[in-house]
């Protein structure tokens, strides 16, 4: 009830992707940037956002340019996000935007993609 917070940006593969990061006041007031993407292709771009237990700081899911997600922290006194989990293996990507978090837990869906090969003989009737 302190704070909303507000991310804008754009919408990249489907994915919505804010370079930027605000905290407005729920009673009015101006808008603080508490993050903004300086680098695009180094620094995560905010997906969806969580607050931390404590309301100290924002839980974020991230997709870069190569489309491996990642999950930030950003402190709410402000300062850089902080790196928490990297999905690096490319053969388990976490494509959805979305996830959940508790009081000691992240919660996200990892793509485990497999296919069976089938063969069939074709015979006249």
């Amino acid at each position: 009830g302190r704070l909303i917070a507000v991310a804008s940006g754009r919408t990249v593969r489907g994915v919505r992707n804010a370079e930027r990061l605000d905290l407005i006041p729920p009673d009015s007031g101006d808008a603080t940037t508490l993050y903004a993407v300086a680098d695009t292709v180094n620094d995560p771009v905010v997906g969806e956002m969580h607050w931390s237990r404590d309301d100290k700081g924002l839980y974020f899911k991230s997709q870069d340019a190569m489309g491996r997600a990642s999950i930030w922290y950003q402190a709410l006194a402000g300062g850089r996000p902080r790196l928490l989990v990297r999905f690096a293996d490319p053969s388990r990507p976490s494509f959805r935007g979305n996830f959940g978090v508790d009081s000691r837990r992240f919660y996200f869906a990892i793509n485990d993609r497999q296919s069976d090969i089938w063969v069939a003989e074709m015979t006249p009737r």
